[in-house]
């Protein structure tokens, strides 16, 4: 099937460019993509759920720590982690 990159609605800078297929909506491939976020500053983890959710992704699970990030990584399907790279604990 072919394919185009195109920015992803809502998101600037390097990571902003999302694979669509050409017969899908913008809509119906976000409702497709299923996201994990791992952070551990609370606040933001909600805002990041609100915001990628308002802009039509499926967010599996938000969750503060690595052993929690693997397990949820473990036991649904997850198209993409937005892993914050500087998580508090071991």
């Amino acid at each position: 099937m072919p394919v185009a990159f195109a920015a992803a609605p809502g998101l600037t800078g390097v990571g902003a460019k999302a694979l669509f297929c050409r017969s899908c909506t913008a809509r119906n491939y976000m409702e497709s993509v299923t996201v994990l976020i791992v952070e551990d500053e609370a606040i933001l983890r909600m805002d990041l759920t609100y915001r990628l959710t308002q802009m039509g992704y499926r967010v599996v699970d938000s969750v503060d720590n690595g052993p929690d990030a693997l397990q949820a990584y473990e036991t649904q399907p997850v198209d993409l982690v937005l892993l914050d790279i500087h998580i508090l604990g071991e």
